[in-house]
């Protein structure tokens, strides 16, 4: 009989830098819930900046009762991209609108070290010719919001992330997240 744990351990560290996977899983809880938030809620409009090969739209397809989903992710849109962030989301949103993003410490960008998976991320980062150019030093994630319209609701740093989505009922962690970065929530003020 093949114990499955060991074969799985041993392709997670061929295969993803440390902690990657499990930040991913909990990444996509996060976003999956403010997702069908929006959706129950009914919210006009949902748009999904970097969508990437997000499936939310159509895995919750079921839920939407009339909200437009808009995906934006491809390479001839990323100046324009940076150019609707700095305009459009803040400009046009509602009051109550939320977004939701992840975003790296600034620490990674300088190569610091600090944090678990954070050397192999940054080379598989690298590597994929799509290096980080923005991050946000610690504690300052709020101000920058402030300075844009928004507050937080959440902000999940990855030690809330393993407590949230990989701890069992029994307290036994279940894995590790890579420490390089941060989940926020944030809402029109």
């Amino acid at each position: 009989m093949l114990n499955v744990a060991p074969v799985r351990k041993f392709l997670m560290r061929k295969m993803f830098p440390p902690g990657i996977y499990e930040y991913v899983i909990a990444r996509t809880k996060v976003m999956d819930s403010a997702f069908v938030e929006a959706l129950e809620a009914r919210f006009a409009q949902i748009v999904l900046l970097g969508a990437g090969f997000d499936t939310r739209a159509l895995r919750f397809a079921d839920r939407n009762r009339g909200t437009k989903v808009f995906e934006l992710d491809v390479a001839t849109t990323q100046q324009p991209k940076i150019e609707i962030m700095h305009k459009f989301i803040r400009c046009h949103a509602a009051a109550g609108s939320q977004v939701v993003f992840d975003y790296l410490y600034a620490s990674v960008l300088r190569r610091e070290n600090r944090f678990y998976g954070e050397r192999e991320i940054y080379e598989t980062v690298a590597r994929a010719g799509e290096g980080w150019t923005f991050g946000l030093e610690t504690g300052e994630v709020e101000p920058f919001l402030a300075e844009r319209g928004f507050e937080v609701v959440a902000h999940y740093a990855p030690p809330e992330l393993e407590e949230k989505y990989l701890t069992a009922e029994d307290g036994a962690r279940l894995g590790r997240i890579n420490g390089t970065h941060c989940i926020v929530i944030a809402s029109v003020k």
